[in-house]
């Protein structure tokens, strides 16, 4: 298992707590997409309030440590390993997703 999440980057940011109801309203249309989500602070904090998340990040590594970890915890996370800035697009269907929550990330 790697290692906790710790300090003040384990915390999600302000603007996704503040749209907590928003991305819980949404998530009955499907899972929230975690865009660019790093290590996944905040893929796991909704999915620790039972929303399911799609992780989308390029670093396998680190999908696969978010992917151990919340198998670990119980937490619906599915990981997905893609670029952002591929420009062929993601690989989600059209309609799959409830909401996207993204922060931090820059599309170059």
């Amino acid at each position: 298992m790697t290692e906790p999440l710790a300090g003040p980057r384990a915390a999600p940011s302000p603007f996704v707590v503040a749209q907590a109801e928003r991305l819980q309203a949404a998530a009955t249309l499907g899972p929230i997409l975690d865009l660019a989500c790093g290590r996944g602070r905040h893929a796991r904090w909704l999915a620790a309030r039972g929303l399911r998340v799609v992780a989308l990040d390029r670093d396998g590594a680190g999908l696969r440590a978010l992917a151990a970890d919340a198998r670990a915890a119980a937490l619906p996370i599915e990981p997905l390993q893609a670029d952002a800035e591929d420009p062929a697009g993601l690989p989600l269907r059209p309609g799959r997703l409830g909401s996207i929550a993204g922060t931090r990330f820059v599309d170059r």
